[in-house]
């Protein structure tokens, strides 16, 4: 039972889109159409970030980050969140479900 679709440096219009749907939310790294609630953030800065997990994405505005992690199969996954996204890098674990995802939300600083 998914609960979550992303894709990440997705060509269209002459740039590239990154997004994600969660919790009936649409994430996206350029404006779109969408029944559902819709968040754009200005840039895509998933290449700041490392995790092997099947599916990552991170997109960042001036106020915030957001980094979502995701899965088709149960496991436990690092994430690794390098400057200067933060001060320091910084790195964690996080266990999922299958089809199961993660968004973790990071202040600007």
């Amino acid at each position: 039972d998914w609960k979550w679709i992303g894709v990440r440096g997705v060509p269209i219009m002459g740039t590239t889109m990154s997004c994600f749907y969660y919790r009936r939310t649409l994430y996206a790294s350029i404006p779109v159409a969408s029944r559902s609630r819709c968040v754009v953030l200005d840039e895509d800065v998933s290449r700041h970030v490392q995790s092997d997990a099947p599916f990552y994405v991170a997109l960042a505005d001036e106020r915030e980050i957001l980094v979502f992690i995701a899965t088709d199969q149960a496991g436990t996954f690092s994430v690794r969140i390098n400057p200067p996204l933060v001060p320091e890098a910084t790195e964690e674990s996080v266990t999922l479900a299958a089809g199961a995802a993660r968004l973790i939300k990071l202040k600007r600083t």
